[in-house]
Order: structure tokens, then sequence, then C-alpha cells
């Protein structure tokens, strides 16, 4: 069993390393938040068992002497307690890009990386300095994580957004990151390590986004041209406020009978559908990738999200009488309940077609 500590687990990048490491049963992940760290004993005793200690702890923005002392005394604490703990764990850290530019931030990151690869040789420790680009993806904050996050608020919340338009960024997906980072531990790779992003720049993300969202807003879900274009979808959709589910269908009736569109899609993806009997539950997994939609069409049913790591369940209760559509965002486990007295009949699509060797679905109960 490998032990990995992350400090600042409770942030952005350590939130999704922690769901990352989610699924390995052989890694055992601790979450090393300010009362931790800020705590002697308790964060000795966590230090003492980690193999591995990723450091993302820090700060981003604020007043500029105020971020270069945070960071830097971060860093310093850390390497106290660990040769307090009498270890060599392999110490990885999340520096940035910015350590090319001439900020109290990008100082901080540079120093912080430059003292710890000092500690490693001076301890012949494994230390790998992770010089990453602009980090986007689901949950971050505002006006803090990444631009990403600023204009998904801004977009959802039908505010105006301040760009330049043709200013260059490279960027990658924090679960991007995350893999990269199990890769460097397993492979023991050490020294400073600088990972590429997908070059593009401000103005063609913002559009993207905002294309994004007009077409899913009515009705359609739209065809990513890549990866990187589903990951800026995804990370568009966890900014969407909990009652913009369900989202209620339009039947066209005549004498016929009656008729409604489940799923207007641009691209490809897969169309099922099942019978449950009363009182059976279906689900209990997540996504980390995929859209998948659940369109009761017959029966009564209840849909519980849970967002990983959370204590809150989000439920919906819905009816074949009146068609409504959840789309599951990723990173929420979820699952579906009937709870009439009669069949419930669900009809499901989702966004690629079910490949075994690579499911993209993770068992967890909600």
């Amino acid at each position: 069993m490998k032990t990995i500590g992350i400090t600042g687990g409770g942030g952005f990048l350590g939130w999704h390393l922690r769901a990352y490491f989610l699924p390995f049963k052989d890694i055992e992940v601790v979450s090393i938040n300010r009362d931790v760290f800020n705590d002697d004993a308790k964060f000795l005793e966590v230090l003492k068992k980690c193999n591995v200690v990723v450091h993302c702890a820090g700060m981003n923005r604020g007043e500029e002497s105020e971020v270069y002392k945070v960071n830097k005394g971060l860093a310093e604490r850390l390497l106290e307690f660990i040769n307090k703990a009498g270890t060599k764990p392999h110490l990885i850290f999340s520096s940035s890009v910015h350590i090319d530019r001439d900020t109290s931030y990008g100082k901080s990151k540079k120093e912080v990386g430059e003292m710890f690869l000092n500690w490693g040789k001076e301890k012949n420790a494994p230390v790998t300095v992770l010089v990453l680009p602009n980090i986007f993806g689901e949950f971050g904050k505002p006006n803090y994580n990444s631009a990403v996050a600023t204009f998904c608020s801004q977009i959802v919340k039908g505010e105006d957004s301040m760009i330049n338009a043709e200013a260059p960024i490279a960027l990658i997906h924090v679960q991007d990151v995350a893999k990269k980072i199990h890769h460097v531990i397993e492979k023991k790779e050490i020294g400073e390590i600088r990972i590429g992003g997908e070059k593009t720049t401000i103005g063609a993300v913002y559009e993207a986004l905002r294309d994004f969202h007009q077409e899913y807003t009515n009705y359609i879900v739209p065809q990513p041209k890549s990866a990187f274009d589903t990951a800026l979808f995804n990370t568009l959709r966890s900014y969407l406020p909990k009652d913009f589910y369900p989202q209620k269908l339009s039947p066209k009736s005549d004498p016929r009978g009656t008729l409604f569109e489940s799923v207007k899609h641009r691209g490809q993806g897969q169309t099922f559908f099942s019978t449950t009997v009363p009182g059976a539950v279906r689900g209990n997994h997540y996504h980390k990738r995929k859209l998948e939609r659940f369109l009761v069409v017959q029966g009564e049913a209840e849909i519980e999200l849970r967002k990983l790591m959370s204590d809150e369940i989000i439920l919906y209760k819905v009816n074949g009488e009146e068609p409504q559509f959840i789309d599951m965002p990723t990173f929420y486990t979820h699952n579906i309940k009937n709870t009439g007295t009669t069949p419930l009949t669900t009809l499901f699509w989702i966004s690629e077609i079910f490949n075994a060797d690579d499911p993209d679905t993770y068992p967890m109960n909600v």
C-alpha cells in the first residue's frame, strides 16, 4: 500500500488528485488540509507514513508581498517537518510557468522549486518539480484558479467578460495533471519537468465556451472536436446551478399520440432504455468525461447525485407523465430508483459508445 499525502487537498488541484486516485485500491491518499498542516503533532504523524508528498498548498492571488511570504513559508514548514519525521518521501511540487515572470507569485514558485531540489540533493531524496501551464477543470474558483473558471461562471450567469482575445495561452485539464503526477510516481521521474499544454488564445477559449453554452441551453448537445474541447464543455457544465435540472421537454401531440425529442446531439453516442422493478436502484457510479442523460418515460423515480468526497445529496423527483431530462455532471456519483408501484421505463443516452477497455465508469454508492 502506497500512501500519498497531498497538501492543499481541499483546493482545486488537491481535490482533483484525490478524485483521480479514488479507484486505486493499492493507494491511500491523505488530504493534508490546513488544520493538519498547522498542527505540529498531526502534521508529523501524517508525514511519517507518507511514501509520497504532493505539495499543492499555496496562494495564487492577493497582495504581492503576502503571496510570496505565504508560499515560501508553506514550503519551509513542509521541509522542516519532513526532516523531523526522519523520512525521505518522493516530494512532488506543482510549480507553474509563472516562474518565468517577474511577479511575487512567479518568484515564490521558482524559489520553492529550487529549495525542494536542493533538499533532495542534500538528503539524497527523490524530488520532482512539475512546471505546469495554466490548469483548468471542473469546480475551479472564478477569479482565482483560472480564466476558464471565470469565463464559465460569467457565461452561465449572463455576465459580460473582459477578454484579451489575441492573448496566447497554454491550457491543461486538471485530470491530465493528476495523470502525469501518477506517472511521475510510478516511473520515479525526478528533477524539473516542464509539462506542455493545449496552445490556443483567450478569445478562442471564450468563444468555445460561449458557443457550448448557447447550444446546450437550447437543448442541443454540442459536438466537441477533441478531448480538450470535451474537457472545456464538462468544465462549463460544472458551473450550471443545481436548479438547471430537470429540463422539461415539449411534447408534440396529435390524434395519433404524443412525440417528444429526447436528445438532440451534433455528434454521436449511444442510446438505450431499461425497465426497473419497484424499489430497485440502477447506477451508483460516476464518470470523468462522459455526459449521461436520464429520461424517465414511464413510472416514478428519484434520481440522486453526490459530488465526490461530499456528503451533500442532490435529489430530483421525476415521472413519465411530464418528460424531463437530467444530465449527470462529471465527478458526481449518481443513481436512479423506482419509487412507484409499477415498472419504471427509463431512456438513457451517453455521449460515447461503451468501450470495455476504457469504460469511464467508476462504481461508487451515492
